[in-house]
């Protein structure tokens, strides 16, 4: 995840990069209530900033120019004419126990791509529970989890041996919900996967995994 600082300062033409607003001594405690934009000609994004005046229950118009590092970001912030931004970014944690009783916290983060919804950006992060010598657990980064496959989705996650069922790969996770996918950590691939031949062309959407059942 990337944060970034914007200087509120007086409009000027400059970058892209750069972010081009009002001085904070011209209003009092502000509610930020939304933005119009529309793309500029010089690659960024022009438009105006809409506030609510607390003071003198006005609304302050701003016009503005974010960069294209901002334009999907959101403001989390302000201090002293300072903005602070951080980018669309969710993140999940999971937490799976194996078959064996080993304990896993897998960590899904997603960065998505301002032109739409699809994330641009997957990093998936495994950690393993270990016993110190203090007594205490602690979870370590591992990228080998063995003859083990990790099943993340919407619904509950779960954990089984590859080798209980031939074709599926192991020492992997497989992802169901923001993206429909298989992390192979023995060799640092990802794959998404399609709907098999014969699929409805409309379907309900059902981020699940199911786990190992007799029909």
């Amino acid at each position: 995840m990337s944060r970034l600082l914007s200087k509120l300062s007086p409009l000027i033409h400059k970058s892209s990069r750069s972010v081009r607003s009002f001085s904070s001594s011209t209003t009092g405690p502000c509610v930020s209530i939304g933005s119009i934009m529309e793309p500029s000609p010089d690659g960024g994004n022009l438009g105006q900033v809409l506030l609510f005046n607390i003071p003198d229950f006005k609304l302050v118009r701003a016009d503005k120019t974010y960069p294209n590092e901002l334009y999907d970001s959101q403001l989390v912030g302000a201090s002293h004419g300072w903005g602070f931004f951080s980018n669309r970014t969710d993140r999940e944690d999971h937490w799976v126990e194996s078959p064996s009783g080993e304990c896993f916290l897998v960590k899904w983060y997603s960065e998505y791509n301002p032109k739409g919804y699809e994330a641009s950006t997957v990093i998936v992060m495994v950690f393993r529970e270990e016993d110190t010598q203090a007594g205490r657990k602690n979870m370590r980064h591992t990228d080998d989890i063995g003859d083990l496959c990790i099943f993340i989705s919407k619904g509950e996650d779960f954990c089984v041996k590859a080798s209980s069922f031939p074709g599926l790969p192991p020492n992997s996770v497989f992802l169901n919900g923001r993206l429909f996918a298989t992390l192979n950590m023995s060799n640092g691939t990802f794959g998404c996967y399609e709907y098999p031949q014969g699929t409805p062309e409309k379907v309900p959407y059902s981020p699940f995994w199911l786990p190992p059942f007799s029909p």
